[in-house]
């Protein structure tokens, strides 16, 4: 009995730690985009906010003009549940409100 408690805690810490890898951003290069999307993906809103410093930019233009893997920064980092940055730079995007128009027919 002892064997198989060992067996089942040796594969579920191995599946757990495969889990936890397969969630985490590979940087392409090291250019400041790269550096912002990493952040927008994986960091806290001040590290963003850093990070858009380091590149020269306000909040609102990395916010508006960064795109990463093809998405915009703000879908970037609500995609990857980094809802810290994603709050903090939504208000220049994207917007959460939903209008519904309803157009009557003509009779």
């Amino acid at each position: 009995m002892k064997n198989l408690t060992k067996v089942a805690l040796l594969a579920s810490a191995v599946l757990f730690t495969g889990f936890a890898s397969a969630g985490s951003l590979t940087a392409g290069d090291k250019s400041g985009e790269t550096k912002l999307c990493m952040v927008a993906g994986e960091g806290s809103r001040i590290q963003f906010f850093v990070a858009a410093r380091d590149n020269s930019q306000s909040v609102k233009s990395a916010a508006t003009n960064t795109e990463c893997n093809g998405e915009s920064i703000i879908s970037f980092a609500k995609s990857q549940g980094n809802m810290g940055v994603y709050a903090s730079i939504a208000k220049y995007g994207e917007s959460n409100i939903t209008i519904y128009r309803t157009v009557a027919a003509a009779k």
